[in-house]
């Protein structure tokens, strides 16, 4: 009993399926992150939302389906951006000082 994304061969569009019943899941059809500096698939982007979710998919209304998925590609790019931040400064901390 899960949720499961299915996305087209070039990754450009993805949907959620309720392995269970073998259905669709009505929400939007989520597409690729193409725009700024870090762009994502459709997969990707479908499984970020599922984590950023704060209880399972099927648990929403179909109209709250929409608004948060909206919700969240609003801060999708910010996220992005803060998660590179933050790459980068757990690479700074595990660095070690080199001496000539």
């Amino acid at each position: 009993m899960a949720v499961e994304i299915m996305s087209d061969r070039h990754d450009e569009r993805a949907v959620f399926i309720c392995n269970t019943t073998d259905t669709v899941i009505e929400t939007p059809l989520i597409e690729e992150l193409t725009e700024g500096p870090f762009p994502l698939g459709a997969w990707d982007v479908a499984q970020r939302f599922l984590q950023w979710l704060d209880r399972d998919l099927r648990e929403y209304e179909p109209n709250e389906r929409y608004e948060l998925y909206h919700k969240f590609r609003a801060v999708l790019p910010v996220d992005l951006v803060h998660e590179d931040a933050l790459d980068w400064a757990d690479l700074d901390d595990d660095l070690e000082p080199i001496s000539w």
